[in-house]
């Protein structure tokens, strides 16, 4: 199976028409295999299980070349994967693949694999998982047997990667947590006119230490996620556009208008829809930053500690 280049429906090529690079170190990779002597499935069958994942998306690039790939990516969570076609020479393999690039937050691994072993359980395959050595582990696919194998592969690949950000386990699944439910909080908030911001990663220049940030436009009501600092975003006097407030300050000095909600994530909302002269007077008093302190850094280039 997999040697000929067959037409999938609608006539795109079977991406298992194209050989497979070798697994390199930074690469998390399964292939899938039948079970037994079960029938392999078809590219279609194939196409039709991944199409139906939330967030996945065909690569229209590599489909032109016959060797289309599905991506997935979550824009609020920054995880991202994909399911590559390729030519198989084993008997037993269906010429699919499921890749994450390494290393990354352990987030990754729990909102990416369970796809992973979704996609298994609906085509009835095992997995292979490969290693920069060659196949390793079960074939039974399960996210606690694949996560193990991911978190030393992950912990290969931050050694060779060398010195990195670093931010502590639990604050970013913290931020995980918001993001996955993200826009059920916009369908409960949004509607009102409450901004529910991103997440965002800096790193503070002079000391190296990692920190979560959001961004507050104009002092509207909004919500705040589980951050350290807040951006303020062209404010009303006498506050000024682009300062850093730290936000346990803001917390601490401002907790008669920053409320504690814990439904259905942890989170704090300002739900004012002006401002008083009050609240501009604390926050003006807060000690402040700017970006000159601080420097932007991308999840995936985090460690954990």
């Amino acid at each position: 199976m997999g040697n000929g280049q067959p037409l999938g429906a609608g006539g795109v090529r079977d991406p298992r028409s194209g050989r497979l690079p070798a697994p390199a170190p930074e690469v998390f990779r399964l292939r899938y295999c039948v079970c037994g002597h079960a029938s392999p499935p078809s590219w279609s069958e194939i196409r039709r299980t991944l199409q139906n994942l939330d967030g996945m998306v065909l690569d229209p690039g590599l489909a032109e070349q016959g060797q289309p790939c599905f991506r997935y990516l979550n824009p609020d969570t920054g995880v991202e994967a994909c399911f590559r076609g390729y030519l198989t020479e084993e008997p037993d393999e269906v010429g699919l693949t499921f890749e994450m690039n390494l290393p990354r937050p352990g987030y990754f691994a729990h909102e990416a694999l369970p796809l992973a072993v979704l996609v298994a359980r609906e085509l009835r395959l095992d997995t292979r998982p490969h290693g920069p050595d060659g196949p390793t582990g079960s074939p039974h696919p399960s996210k606690e047997s694949l996560l193990a194998i991911w978190l030393e592969q992950n912990s290969q690949a931050r050694q060779s990667r060398g010195p990195a950000p670093s931010a502590r386990a639990e604050e970013l699944e913290a931020a995980w947590e918001y993001l996955t439910l993200r826009e059920e909080l916009f369908w409960r908030y949004g509607r009102r006119g409450v901004a529910v911001p991103r997440v965002e990663f800096v790193r503070r220049r002079k000391t190296g230490e990692v920190l979560r940030m959001c961004r507050w436009a104009r002092l509207a009501p909004s919500i705040f996620p589980p951050v350290d600092l807040v951006y303020l975003e062209d404010p009303p006097p006498p506050l000024k556009d682009g300062r850093i407030l730290s936000f346990n300050q803001i917390s601490q000095a401002a907790h008669r208008w920053v409320r504690d909600v814990p439904q259905p994530i942890y989170h704090r909302t300002y739900l004012e829809t002006e401002p008083s002269e009050e609240f501009l007077g604390i926050l003006a008093a807060l000690k402040a930053q700017t970006m000159r302190s601080y420097e932007p850094v991308a999840v995936e280039e985090l460690d954990e500690i």
